[in-house]
């Protein structure tokens, strides 16, 4: 079970994505991040913010020059 916060790295459901905000108990806004570090390309999805906690797993967290 993972906590999102804003500006870390979680996989779900294979892929990676950046946690860009959330609505407790309802959403998690997330962009999707790509292999090649790039935002360009990449994708905005919501997710339900029940499935993302129990689901997700943390593997990193951003860096403060980084696109995203």
């Amino acid at each position: 079970m993972n906590f999102p916060k804003k500006k870390e790295i979680y996989e779900y459901n294979g892929k990676e994505y950046v946690v860009l905000a959330q609505t407790l108990f309802s959403n998690v806004y997330v962009q999707e991040l790509l292999k090649d570090n790039t935002p360009e390309g990449s994708h905005f999805y919501s997710f339900d913010w029940w499935s993302f906690v129990f689901n997700s797993k943390h593997i990193g967290t951003t860096k403060k020059h980084d696109a995203y």
